[in-house]
């Protein structure tokens, strides 16, 4: 699919593609790559570090990642897989975060020069027929594509619901006398037990430069976590959702197959 308004002189034409296989997403890994470092915010639970180590452990997984280019520059991408529900006549397609289940936020991947084409993206999205139902999860309440998603309506049926924030303990110099006086002493309690498993060390990061630094991928996904947003959960169901009923489409999703229901 290319995009059809006028583009500036020099400027390649946007193109958008549907994405279905984890070979596919493993083509794109370098260009992804680099949207990831380009985005806005950063691309955690979006980017190929790791979503294509999701995809390879989960080869039963159905990906349907929507991606926008122009030339080999990537502009926008939105990271979703496909969730079948239901049997027999009553058999439909949802479309959620890949990985969604593993991630404490999720989100379009977009390019901060071309704001524009995370739009054509979504709107692309919209037009396919290949799906009933989008199950959007933890999307940060600020994100542009929260924005469009609440936009859809009336066009589509939306329900939007608030979804909680990560709690996290921000560790002063008095951090342990915060605690209440139970968990404090089964804190302690573990540490003890980790202890006698062998020596025991942490290495305190201050800055996101520190985090940045650390050899363990699982340092930058802790950052991550703490710094998360509010965020809310979108469903949005086309105009003949399965038997024709939003609500049934609704209590289906939110029992999907990976056993994690919608955080209220």
């Amino acid at each position: 699919m290319t995009g059809s308004s006028a583009v500036p002189v020099g400027v390649a034409p946007l193109e958008i593609e549907c994405i279905q296989s984890a070979a596919g997403l493993e083509a794109l890994r370098t260009v992804w790559s680099a949207l990831a470092d380009r985005a806005e915010g950063g691309a955690i639970y979006g980017g190929p570090a790791w979503l294509l180590p999701w995809a390879r452990h989960h080869p039963w997984a159905h990906p349907y990642v929507l991606a926008a280019r122009r030339g080999d520059r990537l502009t926008a991408l939105l990271p979703l897989c496909v969730c079948e529900q239901g049997r027999g006549p009553v058999r439909w397609r949802a479309l959620r975060f890949a990985a969604d289940e593993l991630a404490d936020s999720c989100d379009a991947v977009w390019d901060p020069e071309w704001p524009g084409d995370l739009e054509a993206l979504w709107e692309a999205l919209l037009a396919r027929k290949d799906w009933h139902l989008l199950d959007l999860r933890y999307v940060p309440s600020d994100s542009p594509l929260a924005g469009l998603a609440r936009a859809a309506s009336p066009r589509m049926r939306v329900l939007c619901e608030q979804t909680d924030a990560f709690l996290y303990l921000d560790l002063g110099p008095e951090w342990l006398q915060s605690l209440p006086k139970s968990q404090r002493s089964k804190l302690l309690r573990r540490r003890r037990q980790i202890g006698e498993e062998g020596d025991v060390s942490f290495t305190v990061a201050q800055t996101p430069g520190d985090v940045e630094s650390k050899p363990a991928s699982s340092a930058l996904l802790t950052f991550g976590r703490g710094c998360r947003r509010p965020a809310a959960s979108f469903l949005l169901g086309a105009s003949s959702t399965c038997a024709g009923s939003l609500s049934t489409a609704i209590r289906s999703a939110l029992e999907c197959t990976s056993g994690r229901g919608a955080r209220s």
